[in-house]
């Protein structure tokens, strides 16, 4: 079931891509392979301008739309509360929506080490979050993860 809802998922945002995609096969489990270059347009996104969270992807690609834009490749990134509010570090367009958590919580997101994924003009990186707060690189877009799973 997991696999077929991720297959549909990626059907219905099929278009031109700028993210080179492929399926593999590891272990038995197919996944989706896709590969962005820094430098693409690769975003977060979390509310619109009215601060609705979008909750839905048709509902970014519809904003896009008006921009002359669609959306070409999505996933979930980062952890959020009931409400859908960030838990921990959450950079929209430069705008921070959630601030850095760096001590150790209850569940998945206070075992430490924790990570921030941060996109920003031409890279993109993972940093621990600790090593992020003492030298912040200056995110466009950045969301904050636990446990890391890859160092």
């Amino acid at each position: 079931m997991r696999n077929s809802l991720i297959a549909g998922l990626w059907l219905g945002l099929a278009g031109p891509a700028f993210a080179d995609c492929r399926d593999i096969t590891f272990e038995t489990q197919r996944f989706t392979l896709c590969h962005a270059v820094a430098g693409q347009d690769l975003r977060l996104f979390l509310a619109d301008a009215e601060g609705q969270v979008y909750g839905a992807f048709g509902r970014i690609d519809t904003a896009l739309a008006a921009e002359g834009r669609h959306l070409v490749f999505a996933m979930n990134a980062g952890m959020f509360h009931a409400d859908r509010a960030p838990v921990g570090l959450f950079v929209e367009d430069g705008v921070e929506r959630a601030g850095l958590v760096t001590r150790e919580g209850p569940g998945n997101f206070g075992m430490l080490p924790n990570g921030v994924f941060c996109v920003a003009e031409g890279w993109f990186a993972v940093v621990e979050s600790r090593a992020f707060a003492s030298r912040a690189p200056g995110c466009r877009y950045a969301t904050q993860s636990g446990p890391m799973l890859v160092i």
